[in-house]
């Protein structure tokens, strides 16, 4: 391969000059990157001194950038890069700020609250007045976007230095960590608030039929999610062929307190198919049921009552005949006796 002949040219800064703004005690770097050829010598100075000394504070790195460690206000003002080659030479001239730290009030720091409430929280940046300070708010690590919250957050500058987050009627699903970012030319500054949201339990794992008879269930569960409010009762609900949906059935023991996970249905009708829920419900309200249990179906059992309206008569010579009402139940047959 043949070497490629670049053109020959004295250095050149583009921008010139450069504008750096720093917070004390962070580091900072002044790049000096002159277009030139061939690779020019560079130097550095201060505008009001002689050449920079070299320390273990002040560097000059590899690739001539100058790097200043934990920087203070003896360490604004400006300073010079010099770059020369055999056809010329250029100077660039950087102009360092340095300000004093940002710091960032988010409150509340925690805050609890009942779902449909609605809360504030403001945000206000302690910073240098000289310069423009934004803002942005996020929700568990990720961006807040104010276009598709449905409504319930709301992005308020009350300041030049405070915003506020309206959060209005809250939701379970609100619960978590509120970021403020607050960001200016020369500093980031990152802290968070934590929102707990009390509201109805959560539904309880998943149903066992532990054991059945021809009028009880044996139930179990798992404890689902009290939302901040401890559960206080557990309700027991069945459904058969028989009945207008979920049915809260008598249990053994009652009432079931919340710190159960098991509890008996009584008073079932024999040889039905029953399926069975578990709802909780503490002092904000009550909660979404669980998953439905399988599909059980009761023992058999003889009939607890006698047919009523019973009566006899007419029949031919040698016969009588008897009737009765049939029982409108699904534990007894409605097959006819004849007599």
């Amino acid at each position: 391969m043949h070497p490629v002949n670049r053109p020959s040219s004295a250095p050149v800064f583009i921008p010139n000059p450069v504008r750096v703004i720093a917070t004390l005690g962070k580091d900072v770097s002044l790049a000096c990157k002159p277009r030139a050829s061939p690779k020019p010598r560079v130097t550095w100075r201060r505008a009001d001194s002689r050449r920079l000394q070299q320390s273990n504070r002040i560097m000059l790195l590899r690739d001539n950038t100058l790097r200043i460690v934990n920087s203070s206000r003896a360490d604004e003002g400006h300073y010079v890069c010099l770059a020369v080659n055999t056809f010329g030479s250029a100077e660039m001239t950087a102009v360092l700020w340095v300000k004093e730290p940002m710091r960032v009030d988010l409150s509340p720091a925690r805050l609890e609250v009942t779902v449909g409430e609605s809360v504030v929280l403001s945000c206000r940046a302690i910073h240098d007045t000289s310069l423009d300070v934004g803002f942005q708010w996020s929700f568990n690590q990720q961006p807040i976007n104010f276009q598709t919250d449905g409504g319930h957050l709301e992005f308020i500058q009350t300041q030049s230095s405070t915003v506020d987050l309206m959060i209005r009627s809250i939701l379970l699903k609100h619960a978590g960590k509120y970021g403020c970012r607050a960001h200016t030319s020369a500093d980031t500054v990152f802290t968070e608030a934590e929102l707990l949201v009390r509201g109805p339990p959560g539904p309880p794992g998943v149903v066992i039929v532990e054991e059945i008879t021809d009028s009880t269930a044996t139930l179990s569960w798992s404890r689902g999610l009290d939302n901040h409010s401890p559960i206080s009762t557990y309700y027991l609900q069945a459904r058969s062929p028989f009945s207008l949906g979920w049915q809260t059935v008598r249990t053994d023991p009652e009432p079931v307190t919340g710190t159960m996970e098991s509890a008996m249905a009584v008073d079932l009708n024999p040889w039905v198919e029953y399926e069975f829920r578990v709802v909780a419900s503490n002092a904000i309200g009550t909660g979404d049921p669980s998953t439905p249990s399988r599909g059980v179906r009761t023992k058999e059992a003889v009939p607890a009552v006698a047919p009523v309206n019973v009566s006899g008569g007419n029949g031919r010579r040698h016969e009588l005949v008897i009737s009765w009402e049939v029982l409108h139940s699904p534990c007894y047959s409605k097959d006819i006796i004849l007599l």
